[in-house]
């Protein structure tokens, strides 16, 4: 049991490998959210022209999922960051 309670614990990740990795995750959702943005905002301008189609439900739907992923990315990133930062400060 002590080989295993030691193994165990070898095998978790350092608090500091998890933030950084939580702040890539920040990072890419903040990314994502914007880069979902700046094209949905693109598109819109673009159906104004009147030889183009008008965007469907479907196209802004599309750009929303993208948003959302990027919100949940942003979120969790946030949260593994106060969680790690937590539990480094009370052991």
């Amino acid at each position: 049991m002590f080989m295993y309670g030691y193994v165990k614990q070898e095998a978790q990740p350092s608090r500091v490998r998890v933030i950084f990795l939580s702040f890539g995750l920040l990072v890419w959702g903040v990314f994502t959210y914007f880069v979902a943005m700046l094209l949905l905002n693109q598109a819109v301008d673009r159906s104004m022209n009147p030889e183009m189609r008008a965007l469907t439900n479907w196209d802004y739907i599309s750009y929303w999922m993208w948003q959302i992923k990027g919100i949940f990315g942003t979120g969790t990133g946030v949260l593994l960051i106060i969680t790690s930062l937590l539990k480094r400060h009370t052991q």
